[in-house]
């Protein structure tokens, strides 16, 4: 019997190929659709050039590693489908561009950007011109750079490609001006690096300190220390301490800048004198106090808590309801807590209980000092603290819930012990604590406790409980799976999750897609299986609000190499899940979309060279880039790693590639082995604990290794708990959330994400 969704594709594809096209590209059977392209052609070759068959030839072409056949592909489908001409014309320049053809690449890339482009083709294609350049393309394509119609960012990007090209003849004079010009206008940004290495490459010692200034602070932005410091130095001379202006820097702007550079070196007693010597002539309480905070680091880094904790007590009385108030007493609780002077933390911690503002420092203390006793064996004090990082919390995070169990364990209330640590997993099955609830039920001392816990809950009828049974006794208890079955029957019932529970895949023959005009070429491009970016067709005619098209909208974007662009529609879908609902029940082919595995076989191959686990590494991937090998963060990490210059080139060393430069970190196979060198190194210092491997890889290994020093054991939940940055916390726990997906979804060995076997919707 012919199934509906084979009737639905076949009435279609007799008046219309590409919905057919389209699902053999989603099964991955991209030779069948580059055969049923030759055939669709062959029969009706008017509507196929109405359609852009040629354009997707050369797509199929290249996705099947011909790319030496597709170039006439393209260069076919710039003539036959004039909507397609600009894209025709991108493609064609990228194959160039691949194939090692940088002078042809350049010039259709010049033509397509000085003809008004389409507006999401410009910025890849302002970035592969550049490239181009830089690799042999004719500098000539930008004489006429000023007339064309492109985006400020764009502008700048190529003024800078002008600016090389003006050094590289011979001249001089004019490519120093561009780029002062070009630091001047901003010195934060990518375009601003790249400027201060040319310029000192032109200028090693620039005469006037102005110009010194603005390649210091470029540096400084761009989070190349060592190469900072000396033009800083050197600029600080034109300004005075009276407040006179240089380039709109003031004096305590540039001592700032020197002192973060020498304590992201290392240096932390320059550091913290550099500090010092602001703390003088800051204007504010409140720059005083971030003066007095960051010297006060830079002594708690260097090992000497002594000064640190004096420090910290300035920065409070500095400004006492300030921005750093609350840190500054936190640190100063942890470093009295740690020497022995409780009565001393505990007035620290009754003074961040003062006010509401402070409401998560609060909380942060408190877990802070249960976890410190909880650890140790001690009970008395833990449980009120626990009460008040509930109550300033608002709720009771498994975090919480973790160490209540961890309380009760303490007390021999082993019942108790089980609630809570089942809480935390009812809550977040894949929270770092609740990992950590996991690993405590496995314990025999708590086995009969949680035997009989599962058993009673298994005999109640609300979706909690039965939930909770299920964790409590397993899949392979009886018990455990007739409460799993009944909790999925009670999901299959409800309004909310059931809609969650039936998405599947949409057949392409069934898209409302159909129904309209395509007028664009993003549409054509669409009803072709292709989305070249990120463009508003997609959410034109795949809503986010239909859970089976979200799905659908997540996987085509996958499928074009556009996994940010794809995690944004499925995390849509996360966002609206209903809370009780296990992630555990979701489809597989959507919780393979939501924690995909792009880049497998290189991800794989590096985390064996390294000896790393690839599902750490995948998470660490997932977590820093979203696998937008494009990257480029606030701070000038790039790539899929995002490893900033100078700690990538310290470990490009170790992975055979000794002379990196920026634009390598953002080709893939170089940043995989950038990260899983590191993350190797990271696992080894730290003896395979995760839990600070991967808040090093955040937050540097110097702060990693001070949060291991607050800690009373190795164990991993205490070191999550004394993680004191919340965005390093966060980051923890979203890599370990990652992490505990990954080994769920896929196993101990990876597998590619579904394609034939994906469940699709013939309903529609």
């Amino acid at each position: 019997m012919i199934s509906a969704f084979l009737l639905a594709v076949v009435a279609v594809s007799t008046q219309d190929p590409r919905p057919d096209l389209v699902d053999l590209q989603l099964q991955g059977l991209r030779e069948a659709a580059l055969a049923r392209t030759d055939e669709a052609e062959i029969a009706d070759p008017e509507a196929a050039d109405q359609w852009g068959l040629d354009y997707l030839r050369g797509h199929l072409l290249e996705a099947l590693h011909q790319e030496g056949d597709a170039p006439a592909a393209f260069v076919s489908a710039m003539v036959s489908t004039p909507r397609l001409a600009a894209y025709g014309r991108y493609r064609l320049a990228l194959n160039q561009y691949r194939v090692g053809h940088p002078e042809v690449a350049a010039g259709l890339l010049a033509n397509l950007l000085a003809n008004q482009p389409p507006p999401g083709l410009v910025a890849p294609a302002v970035r592969y011109l550049a490239d181009s350049l830089s690799l042999g393309g004719d500098c000539r394509l930008l004489a006429e750079l000023d007339s064309w119609l492109l985006p400020p960012p764009q502008l700048r990007e190529l003024e800078l490609s002008r600016a090389r090209c003006d050094l590289l003849q011979g001249k001089t004079r004019r490519g120093r001006s561009s780029l002062i010009r070009l630091l001047e206008e901003n010195s934060k940004d990518e375009v601003a690096r790249g400027a201060a290495e040319l310029l000192s490459q032109a200028l090693p010692d620039p005469e006037d300190d102005t110009t010194s200034l603005l390649l210091g602070m470029a540096f400084y932005h761009n989070r190349e220390f060592d190469a900072a410091l000396g033009p800083l130095e050197k600029g600080m001379a034109s300004l005075q301490p009276r407040g006179a202006r240089a380039s709109d820097m003031t004096l305590d702007e540039v001592r700032y800048a020197l002192a973060r550079s020498y304590f992201w070196l290392g240096d932390y007693s320059t550091a913290a004198s550099q500090f010092a010597r602001l703390v003088g002539t800051e204007k504010t309480a409140k720059d005083a106090a971030r003066a007095l905070y960051q010297q006060a680091r830079s002594y708690e880094l260097d090992g000497d808590w002594q000064a640190a904790v004096q420090i910290f007590e300035q920065a409070y009385s500095a400004d006492p309801t300030g921005r750093w108030s609350a840190a500054a007493l936190m640190s100063s609780l942890r470093i009295h807590w740690s020497q022995g002077n409780s009565d001393t933390a505990l007035q620290r911690f009754q003074k961040l209980g003062s006010r509401s503002g402070w409401r998560r420092s609060f909380a942060r203390a408190a877990l802070f000092l249960a976890s410190s006793d909880l650890v140790r064996g001690e009970a008395g004090r833990a449980g009120a603290w626990l009460d008040q990082a509930a109550k300033a919390n608002r709720t009771v995070t498994p975090e919480i819930a973790y160490w209540r169990g961890r309380l009760a364990e303490l007390e021999g209330k082993t019942t108790s012990a089980v609630g809570h640590y089942v809480n935390a997993l009812t809550q977040d099955p894949f929270h770092p604590l609740s990992e950590a609830a996991r690993s405590r039920l496995d314990r025999p001392e708590l086995a009969a406790a949680r035997r009989a816990r599962g058993v009673h809950l298994a005999g109640l009828d609300s979706t909690r409980e039965l939930h909770q049974a299920w964790l409590l006794l397993g899949d392979r208890d009886p018990l455990g799976s007739q409460s799993r079955d009944h909790l999925l029957r009670h999901f299959q019932n409800s309004s909310k999750a059931r809609p969650f529970l039936e998405m599947r895949m949409v057949p392409a023959a069934r898209w409302g897609l159909w129904d309209t005009d395509l007028d664009s070429p993003d549409e054509l491009l669409l009803a072709l299986g292709i989305i070249e970016h990120m463009s508003p067709a997609v959410g034109e005619h795949f809503p986010a609000a239909d859970n089976s098209l979200a799905l659908t909208a997540s996987r085509l974007l996958a499928e074009s190499g556009l996994y940010r662009q794809s995690l944004r529609f499925s995390e849509i879908l996360s966002d609206r899940l209903p809370d009780e609902l296990p992630p555990q029940f979701l489809p597989v082919a959507y919780r393979r979309l939501l924690y995909p595995i792009p880049y497998q076989e290189q991800i794989r191959s590096n985390a064996s060279s390294a000896n790393v686990d690839p599902h750490l590494l995948t998470a660490i991937i997932r977590e820093e880039s979203r696998f937008d090998p494009l990257a480029v963060s606030a701070a000038s990490a790039r790539g899929l790693t995002q490893f900033v210059l100078s700690t990538a080139r310290r470990y490009g060393l170790r992975v055979g590639r000794p002379h990196l430069k920026p634009a390598d970190l953002h080709r893939p196979e170089v940043a995989i082995a950038l990260g899983a060198a590191y993350l190797a190194h990271l696992t080894d210092r730290y003896s395979g604990r995760a839990n600070p491997a991967i808040a090093a890889y955040n937050a540097g290994e110097n702060q990693a290794d001070l949060w291991q020093s607050y800690c009373y054991s190795l164990e991993s939940a205490e070191y999550f708990t004394k993680v004191g940055f919340s965005q390093t916390r966060a980051y923890l726990e979203k890599v370990v959330r990652s992490w505990l997906q990954y080994e769920a979804i896929y196993g101990s060995e990876a597998e590619p994400s579904p394609s034939v076997t994906d469940p699709v919707d013939d309903r529609r």
